[in-house]
């Protein structure tokens, strides 16, 4: 009888069951799965010479195996943690670098009710006094309106001319009527009686003696108007056929003007005084929105402040059924400095307030009545007395560069001794980004300043 051959001679005392040894070949895992038991309750079974080579060979196998997976779990751990720890690292230095910081401030305000009667005068420079600055624009408008036959209108032109003598060295005295033919036959009579001085001859050169005479046209029509500026010569009729003839003459000295016969156009005396009142009123709205594009900055112009005069271009009527009815508009605006104005009506609530620099706001909406509009004229430059009534408000300024350098690099708990220098400032909110910083960014392109 052959003795048995049991496992427990090939097996180790590690106690651990076979079930855990890994095995690639089928055939092996199923004779295993055959003759498996628990470690402690191990008995004998019988196995081949085979069986045994194999269960020997991939026994430390196992071992092996086992030993190695807590080696990678560490090295994986260990990349996992550097790779965290870089992200960390560069996200920090990111957030040093595009950190951004939004600073809401809430200007100090200081509410004011005016009430009261105020005089100025133009120009003043004294603090303790109130003056007011005069803008002057002008304008014209025009419009034409229909016009209208009249009456049968006849007048002679009438102008001025230059007598010369050529004639001889002694005078020659014309008398009123004597009639001057234009080279297109018209004819014009002297006003009055005139005495022509005679020729002179200086250095060789001969000059005619010259005086200036009044000419009336000798008939009605617009025919007989005639300009300077055609250079025609005109003869005296008494002299024809004789020496004087050519030389005695005249030139015009201004244009000859008024000559007219025929119906001139008219219009309704009622039209025409309705066109004017509209036509001011045109102008005046032209004026007053032309005056507040060229107002300064830092001053202010009241409703009301302010004096227009008035100039009538043209009431006149023209041959194609229309006139033109115009006018010529100057303003004198009154403005004032907005901080000399508001600091003379609220010096004393404006200095218990600390504010140094600010703003004024509502100022152009406060009512403003001239009380002595019969004395006053923006254009001579009087006194002006005045009322001005209604609600503003005076609101620091903070200086936003000087702000933005106090607040680089500044710690957020630090904010507050900033804030407490500024009186312009009433209260701060600050939201830096990313969330983690605590710090204000290093350059002031990444700080931005809003109000509330």
């Amino acid at each position: 009888m052959v003795p048995k051959r049991v496992v427990q001679d090939i097996i180790p005392s590690s106690r651990r069951s076979i079930r855990l040894v890994p095995l690639t070949n089928t055939e092996d895992r199923k004779k295993i799965k055959k003759h498996e038991i628990e470690d402690d309750t191990l008995d004998e079974i019988e196995l081949s010479k085979e069986e045994k080579v194999k269960i020997s060979s991939l026994k430390p196998l196992a071992r092996e195996k086992s030993s190695e997976k807590p080696l990678k779990r560490f090295k994986k751990l260990f990349i996992f943690l550097g790779i965290l720890a870089c992200i960390v690292m560069i996200g920090f230095a990111l957030s040093l670098i595009y950190s951004k910081a939004i600073v809401t401030i809430t200007s100090e305000k200081l509410s004011l009710n005016i009430d009261g009667k105020f005089i100025a005068k133009k120009d003043i420079n004294n603090t303790d006094l109130l003056g007011y600055q005069v803008i002057t624009i002008t304008d014209e408008f025009h419009k034409k309106i229909p016009a209208v036959d009249g009456a049968l209108v006849q007048t002679k032109a009438k102008g001025t001319v230059i007598l010369y003598n050529s004639y001889s060295t002694t005078t020659q005295k014309i008398v009123a009527g004597s009639r001057l033919s234009s080279s297109n036959g018209l004819i014009y009579k002297t006003l009055t009686s005139v005495t022509i001085p005679g020729k002179k001859t200086i250095q060789g050169k001969v000059t005619p003696g010259a005086i200036s005479v009044v000419v009336i046209a000798d008939q009605y029509g617009e025919q007989y108007n005639a300009k300077v500026s055609t250079g025609d010569t005109y003869k005296f009729i008494g002299y024809k056929g004789t020496s004087k003839y050519d030389t005695f003459s005249a030139k015009l000295k201004t244009d000859i003007i008024g000559g007219y016969s025929g119906k001139k156009k008219t219009i309704s005396p009622e039209l025409a005084k309705s066109t004017m009142v509209e036509v001011e009123n045109t102008l005046k709205t032209m004026l007053l929105n032309k005056i507040k594009t060229i107002i300064p900055s830092g001053f202010v112009m009241f409703d009301n402040a302010y004096n227009i005069e008035y100039l009538q271009t043209s009431t006149s009527t023209a041959q194609d059924n229309t006139a033109d009815i115009g006018s010529k508009g100057t303003l004198y605006a009154v403005v004032f400095n907005t901080k000399s104005l508001i600091n003379y009506i609220a010096k004393k609530e404006i200095q218990t307030s600390g504010l140094i620099d600010y703003k004024i706001e509502g100022l152009e909406s406060l009512k403003f009545t001239i009380i002595n509009t019969k004395d006053f004229s923006a254009k001579k430059g009087t006194a002006l007395s005045f009322t001005l009534t209604g609600p503003a408000n005076v609101i620091g300024i903070i200086k936003e560069d000087t702000l933005k350098n106090k607040l680089l690099g500044l710690k957020l708990k630090e904010v507050d001794s900033v804030i407490k220098d500024d009186p312009s400032i009433k209260y701060v909110k600050v939201l830096l980004t990313p969330f983690w910083m605590r710090s204000f960014p290093n350059s002031s392109d990444n700080i931005t300043i809003d109000y509330k």
